[in-house]
């Protein structure tokens, strides 16, 4: 069964209340209408024979003793659901521990006795995740579009990733070092070797400055192709 809780209009971000415990339906309905939310009532069985509206997030319901991630897994195979941020309701602290903390599409856990929700701290974490999760959207945004201008214009960029040490390199660099765009902080040396004479060094301290003082750089060198093409990379 799926039932919209409150008339939902363009200005009103939906969520999605699904839990089994119905009377959670008309509390979220009345706790998050007041904040300007409009709400659907979607039971936990049934999600994938729901045809309400694609939701703005998600408000899911963890019963005692359920794992988090079955629910969530549920929620990926979900095609509404498909990239919409959740905000998973558990009674037990030690629901929600072990899970990454970072958790594609953005996840967020609030915790507190289900029949006594702490209405206030659910709002102000839906509202946090909504922001979120636009600014997410509009840094994807601009990196296809970052993309698509280096593409037009033949410039070329690399990246480096501090977390796991790779650098990637965009598709004009990877076509003259054997279509490969990864590479393993271990493996620069062999891919600076690679690279012209002149524009190793300078790739290297720019890498290394980027890396220690954030930023970005931008340099410009020749690359030379098999067939003898050279060509000028920004």
């Amino acid at each position: 069964m799926a039932a919209s809780s409150n008339p939902t209009s363009s200005a009103q971000p939906l969520v999605w209340v699904v839990t089994s415990r119905e009377a959670l339906w008309a509390e979220a309905a009345d706790a998050l209408g007041m904040a300007g939310y409009a709400t659907s009532a979607i039971h936990v069985e049934e999600l994938s024979q729901v045809s309400e509206p694609r939701p703005a997030v998600v408000l899911v319901e963890l019963p005692e003793g359920e794992q988090p991630s079955k629910v969530l897994d549920e929620l990926d195979s979900t095609p509404a659901l498909i990239g919409v941020p959740r905000l998973v309701l558990v009674p037990l602290v030690s629901q929600a521990d072990g899970l990454p903390v970072e958790i594609d599409p953005p996840t967020d856990f609030v915790i507190g006795e289900t029949r006594n929700l702490p209405w206030d701290c659910v709002r102000a974490r839906l509202r946090r995740l909504l922001e979120s999760h636009a600014r997410l959207l509009a840094l994807r945004h601009d990196r296809e579009l970052a993309d698509c201008a280096r593409e037009l214009s033949g410039a070329a960029s690399w990246s480096l990733d501090p977390e796991n040490g790779v650098y990637t390199c965009s598709w004009e660099i990877a076509a003259q070092l054997d279509d490969r765009n990864e590479w393993d902080r271990r493996e620069w040396p062999e891919l600076l070797g690679l690279l012209p004479n002149d524009a190793r060094a300078e790739l290297e301290s720019a890498v290394a400055r980027v890396a220690r003082d954030g930023g970005n750089a931008t340099l410009e060198h020749r690359i030379t192709s098999d067939p003898g093409e050279t060509r000028v990379v920004l």
